[in-house]
């Protein structure tokens, strides 16, 4: 169907917005994610999208960043202790990246930018501060889980080549160790990494000046 063909199609012009492209988005998926697509999924022309967002790429960001549905965790807040909250945060997030691939690539680890976001930075900061965080402290701690699990999941969502060696190449009293070490299954290293970092940002282990930082001017 030409452009013309869809424009005569759909009638009268729907009303869209920056939410509704998302969700068309979340329905087709990447594998089927093009502005056309879209256009059609919500029965507007790709001219009318345009007048939203700046085209696919863009529409790509959008869809990465939407992960409100992260935010609904599986646990009681008033119960969780931070290490739990922050650990069930990042294998939710963890879960939602590897979705599709290529997904983590086009997150942006900044600062929260929809109300459901802020909400969650909200609450999270509410959990650290009766786990003794300051708020400073507990700002710079979600950042660096987020950028963490981020990071963590675009380095294996982009790597090409395996994880571990097809064989050890060289004679070594650690052979037996090496070969274990690089073949430990992806979610239990994950666990074992986002355990040591929650350790480092225990309130109990980071000096006063860090948890409550000046601002150098």
């Amino acid at each position: 169907m030409s452009e013309a063909e869809h424009r005569r199609a759909i009638g009268r012009p729907r009303s869209i917005d920056r939410d509704k492209i998302v969700a068309a988005a979340h329905r087709l998926g990447l594998e089927k994610l093009t502005m056309r697509a879209v256009a059609v999924e919500l029965g507007v022309t790709t001219q009318a999208l345009y007048n939203h967002i700046g085209g696919r790429r863009e529409l790509l960001l959008l869809l990465a960043n939407d992960y409100s549905e992260v935010f609904q965790l599986d646990l009681d807040e008033r119960e969780a202790g931070w290490r739990s909250w922050l650990t069930e945060f990042s294998l939710s997030l963890r879960q939602h990246l590897r979705s599709h691939a290529g997904l983590a690539a086009s997150v942006l680890s900044r600062g929260p930018e929809t109300p459901a976001a802020l909400q969650f930075v909200e609450r999270t900061v509410t959990i650290l501060q009766e786990g003794g965080f300051t708020t400073p402290h507990a700002l710079r701690t979600y950042r660096v889980v987020l950028e963490f699990v981020v990071g963590w999941c675009q380095r294996h969502d982009l790597a090409a080549a395996p994880d571990h060696p097809a064989e050890q190449r060289f004679p070594s009293p650690l052979h037996d160790e090496l070969v274990a070490a690089w073949a430990i299954e992806e979610r239990e290293l994950f666990l074992f990494a986002l355990g040591a970092l929650l350790d480092g940002l225990d309130p109990a282990r980071v000096p006063q000046d860090v948890r409550a930082p000046t601002l150098i001017r």
